[in-house]
């Protein structure tokens, strides 16, 4: 629940930085490909993300 939170947060604080919200792009390596994998197929995390780049030596099955 704390990725999704983080998400939301950088929806709504990205602008400041200059970003789109609306093209947030995930990328992840190792245990973070997992999670970026859980963050993409999550019902939660639909809205916030629109893209998800996974660097991993194998594919998770579940």
């Amino acid at each position: 629940m704390d990725l999704v939170a983080g998400l939301h947060w950088l929806r709504e604080n990205l602008p400041a930085f200059g970003g789109d919200p609306e093209r947030v792009t995930l990328m992840g390596h190792g245990t973070g490909a997992a999670l970026v994998n859980f963050i993409a197929v999550s019902p939660v995390a639909k809205d916030n993300v629109n893209g998800a780049i996974t660097i991993q030596r194998q594919l998770l099955y579940w």
